[in-house]
């Protein structure tokens, strides 16, 4: 019996691209009047930090310390690309930023507009436990 990632059920997907490694579609499960929920940006923001420190952390063990959000007051979107990067790496813990973009017409690709800049951010610390 094959189960989907915990993830999914939150609207997220993984993406081809290392850099931009999550979609998220905001279903209206996911939404609270109208809005899409800070705990399921949270998850985007958590997941693809996380996965940006994996490949660092070896065989280290993860633990998030400390995560971060902010979020428009508009509605959602029909699909967002989250986009991360290192901010700070370090023996013991590494800062990632999550930055999610507007998709064009519910595409992978990101709107024209993203110069505007990001529809949502978030920055995950994580320990790094050998």
């Amino acid at each position: 019996m094959s189960h989907a990632p915990f993830y999914t059920r939150y609207g997220i997907s993984r993406t081809d691209d290392p850099e931009a490694p999550l979609a998220l579609a905001p279903y209206p499960e996911v939404r609270r009047h109208g809005h899409l929920r800070a705990t399921v940006v949270a998850a985007a923001v958590d997941l693809a930090g996380s996965l940006a420190t994996r490949a660092l952390a070896g065989n280290d063990v993860l633990f998030t310390t400390d995560l971060s959000i902010r979020l428009p007051r508009g509605g959602p979107p029909a699909e967002l690309i989250a986009h991360r990067r290192v901010l700070k790496r370090g023996r013991t813990s590494v800062t990632t930023a999550v930055e999610f973009f507007e998709t064009g017409s519910g595409s992978r690709a990101v709107a024209a507009n993203a110069s505007a800049g990001p529809w949502a951010y978030g920055e995950t610390t994580f320990a790094r436990v050998a």
